[in-house]
């Protein structure tokens, strides 16, 4: 395994860190500071450190927002794609209605115009809140409860006409999908594709989207201690206290404490 990750991106520096483009005719996705979630009663704090990243649902109807990574994500066939990401769904004013669905993380091919694989939220009302795995559409189902923090991880096994993806949500695993393999992995985005309706409200909070090429599991713990950094990040929020700090050898122009 890979160290510190393959890709990282905690959005800490306020910006989309390595995720080179964006899509969002309507404004509803951006990089929020806690100061600003702390302003919506009900909006939990980033997963960690100070920034995450946000859709507002309720803005701009039913366009999709969402942020891509074009280039560091790639996966040529006969190889795996394995990622992991900590969201959070719910707030103040959202419900969705029987049958909505929209993907909030979906694998590309053909640079950002074939889907091969996706994360959903599902809604029926006789199954209530799920999160899937699938294709074009979500196929297999877990259990999802709002207004908490959760982690996803994923792995995409690129074959030939016969992709797999396996999926775990808070190290629940969903049942193995078969998905359409259009070739190699270009590109993937996270945030909101397909949105059914225009909700009255509701938000999306994304955090700690990471990469690496074996299982990375859920976090135990969302404030470890000790606590390793493998990039720069807001270790708390308010006042704190540190009682040993020891640099790690190994990447010298990035050991700076502030």
């Amino acid at each position: 395994m890979a160290f510190p990750w393959i890709t990282e991106a905690s959005f800490e520096a306020g910006t989309g860190g390595h995720f080179e483009a964006e899509t969002d005719t309507g404004a509803k996705f951006d990089i929020a500071h806690y100061s600003t979630l702390a302003q919506f009663a009900g909006l939990p704090a980033p997963w960690r450190g100070a920034y995450c990243a946000r859709v507002q649902l309720g803005i701009a109807g039913t366009t999709d927002a969402y942020i891509n990574e074009t280039g560091s994500w790639d996966t040529s066939v006969g190889s795996a794609f394995r990622a992991k990401f900590m969201f959070w769904l719910g707030g103040p004013g959202f419900a969705m209605t029987d049958a909505d669905e929209f993907a909030i993380f979906q694998c590309m091919a053909a640079t950002n115009t074939t889907v091969q694989g996706g994360v959903y939220v599902n809604y029926t009302t006789a199954s209530g809140y799920r999160l899937g795995l699938g294709g074009t559409t979500a196929s297999n189902f877990l259990p999802l409860s709002l207004n908490r923090w959760h982690s996803v991880e994923i792995a995409l096994d690129l074959i030939t006409n016969a992709s797999t993806l396996d999926g775990w949500l808070d190290n629940s695993a969903f049942v193995q999908t078969n998905v359409s393999n259009a070739g190699a992995m270009t590109d993937g985005r996270i945030g909101i594709v397909g949105q059914d309706r225009a909700y009255a409200g509701g938000v999306l909070l994304f955090d700690d989207v990471i990469t690496d090429d074996l299982r990375m599991f859920s976090p135990e713990r969302r404030w470890q201690n000790p606590r390793v950094l493998t990039q720069s990040e807001h270790v708390f929020v308010g006042p704190g206290e540190l009682s040993n700090v020891m640099l790690l050898a190994g990447a010298g122009t990035d050991n700076i404490l502030t």
